[in-house]
């Protein structure tokens, strides 16, 4: 195929995957046209009740640090998961009427996430259509779907894609400005990921950030870079440490301790629940618990056959993959440099000789 069908058929691509992905958003961007909200478990019976509190009281000119409207007086600060000092809330709740400032939070985490993942996988050099398809796997994925109760869970993950290409950035940017950027949005991205209160969330990220930034430390051959990808990080703690601190607190003085450990495990999912991968309708309530509660959106795990194709995909595809091997994780042949680490090291050569 010549490159102008080639072309065209990326463009027929990134429209297909585009119209895709507006068709999922619009089911969620729905409540916003018409003036209501999603109350669906947490959504109605903790986040929009405890954001009501927030949003008067931010018009009242105070913070809602603590409240006696729960349970007789509760620390929200310390709770967390109201993320009452993230500068996007405190702009939304405060300036805008309550249902149009819980669905704009509410969108925002997928407009987010579809956008960073773009903006990653195009980092990585894949076209645009693939990039935008990335975008729409990652954003309406089963998780971020069957999360959407759980609003500071989605916002965190949907950090993910930006932290990942900030570390690229910080690690593969030839310019000092592209180093200098790179280290400010790790910092940034994860003090978000602090303020919004779901700490779990930030670790999965943290291991995921970890694993791409050894990945990309070896792809490039700049394992130095690693070190200002760390200190970037506690940068990002230090920002977020204003929500971190009373978290802690909290957790300190938490009767979770206390509780057996049965409790801990309530929602540890049974190994029958990977036949999930294969069929989301394997079981008649959808997942497997031997437990006498069963709460779908905590259990399934089904996240589009894509996934569950794509690792045999590329198992198939692997040698047509070249230097995207790494990435895909099939590792490379030989423990040779990849072509990114030869062309750094060869272009570092032809410009010491040029200065001679």
């Amino acid at each position: 195929m010549n490159s102008a069908g080639g072309r065209r058929n990326d463009r027929v691509l990134c429209w297909v995957a585009g119209l895709c992905s507006l068709a999922l958003f619009f089911p969620l961007a729905w409540p916003l046209a018409t003036g209501r909200v999603f109350v669906f478990d947490d959504l109605g019976n903790f986040h929009l009740p405890l954001r009501y509190l927030y949003a008067n009281a931010l018009r009242a000119g105070h913070l809602l640090l603590w409240t006696p409207a729960l349970f007789g007086g509760l620390y929200l600060h310390g709770e967390g998961q109201l993320g009452m000092l993230h500068p996007m809330h405190l702009l939304l709740y405060r300036f805008l009427p309550l249902t149009i400032a819980f669905n704009l939070e509410f969108l925002a985490s997928y407009a987010i996430g579809f956008a960073g993942m773009y903006w990653l996988l195009r980092r990585l050099r894949l076209t645009a259509a693939a990039a935008l398809f990335g975008g729409m796997l990652f954003a309406f994925s089963g998780f971020q779907l069957l999360h959407h109760p759980h609003m500071n869970v989605v916002a965190v993950t949907a950090h993910l894609p930006w932290l990942l290409a900030c570390i690229d950035l910080l690690i593969a940017g030839d310019r000092p400005i592209e180093r200098v950027t790179g280290y400010t949005g790790v910092a940034l991205v994860l003090a978000s990921e602090v303020l919004l209160g779901f700490p779990q969330a930030v670790w999965w990220n943290l291991l995921a950030a970890s694993g791409f930034a050894a990945l990309r430390a070896v792809e490039t051959a700049r394992w130095r870079r690693l070190a200002p990808c760390a200190v970037a990080m506690i940068t990002g703690f230090l920002l977020g440490a204003i929500q971190l601190l009373p978290m802690l607190d909290a957790a300190g003085h938490s009767i979770r301790s206390v509780l057996p450990r049965s409790f801990a495990l309530t929602y540890s999912l049974s190994p029958w629940n990977a036949a999930q991968l294969w069929s989301p309708y394997v079981f008649v309530k959808r997942a497997y618990s031997p437990a006498d509660y069963l709460q779908v959106h905590e259990l399934g795990i089904y996240t589009g056959s894509i996934a569950t194709i794509a690792p045999i995909w590329l198992i198939v595809r692997r040698r047509a993959l070249g230097d995207r091997r790494p990435l895909a994780g099939a590792g490379r042949r030989g423990g040779r440099p990849s072509p990114d680490a030869r062309s750094v090291r060869g272009s570092r050569q032809r410009i010491h000789a040029a200065a001679e």
